[in-house]
């Protein structure tokens, strides 16, 4: 294996382990805003992803990506800016997507088919990530 296929591969490693604690976000969020807020499931999914969006990009810049850091802060904001609505918008198509229909229309409990959601976005989101937000300078 070479040095590049390594270096790729233990990315994708530290870019899931990040994505395992915007799953505890995500859910912990969800779950405060339905059980202790009442607020819908679908609203509360919405505030939970971006909750998990924000905390993921601040884990992936400084530790997945950390080599790719951007010095000025305008390329920060950018750096931002891509994660979150590439995040955004694959989360809402894919795992937004993916609890309503789940819920709705298979009669799956909210939280399960949320989970359901987050694992349909990660890998286009790592994808998208790798090569578009922190792609090499």
């Amino acid at each position: 294996m070479t040095n590049e296929k390594i270096a790729f591969f233990l990315r994708m490693v530290k870019f899931g382990i990040v994505g395992t604690s915007g799953i505890f976000v995500n859910q912990c969020v969800l779950v405060l805003c339905v059980k202790i807020f009442n607020i819908d499931y679908k609203i509360g999914s919405l505030m939970a992803i971006e909750t998990a969006i924000i905390t993921n990009f601040l884990l992936n810049y400084n530790l997945t990506f950390g080599d790719r850091k951007r010095k000025d802060v305008k390329s920060k904001a950018a750096a931002f800016l891509k994660f979150n609505a590439t995040s955004f918008a694959t989360a809402f198509l894919l795992n937004w997507g993916t609890l309503v229909f789940l819920t709705e229309v298979a009669h799956i409990k909210y939280w399960i088919s949320n989970l359901a959601g987050i694992f349909v976005a990660a890998a286009v989101n790592f994808c998208v990530s790798n090569f578009w937000v922190f792609k090499k300078n």
